[in-house]
């Protein structure tokens, strides 16, 4: 079992950005980044909205992004769709059927 972040800001998403954020969750977490288009189809496939950039008065940006979970099986096929407001113990229990239906390895 492996849990994949993959970012909607690669601009300040970098590889160490990504890997700083990770690891104060857990050092087995893996990210991924890559040009925006990419990141946009992949997106679209798995129906997981990116907003464009909002300018900022400063200079700077903001984005916003879906922040659902999905779970996939070892053939690349999504079964579980974790949304934000899933509660924890739903998450748990789904989690370990999971884990049990879908054996790592």
């Amino acid at each position: 079992m492996e849990l994949v972040f993959v970012t909607t800001d690669p601009d300040r998403d970098t590889p160490t950005a990504i890997r700083d954020y990770l690891d104060r969750f857990d050092p087995s977490f893996i990210g991924l980044t890559g040009d925006m288009d990419t990141i946009e189809q992949a997106a679209d496939d798995l129906i997981v909205e990116i907003e464009p950039k909002e300018e900022q008065a400063d200079g700077g940006y903001t984005t916003d992004h879906g922040s659902h979970a999905i779970g996939f099986d070892s053939d690349v096929q999504g079964w579980l769709l974790w949304t934000p407001g899933t509660p924890v113990g739903d998450l748990r229990g789904d989690y370990t059927r999971f884990l049990a239906e879908f054996p790592a390895g």
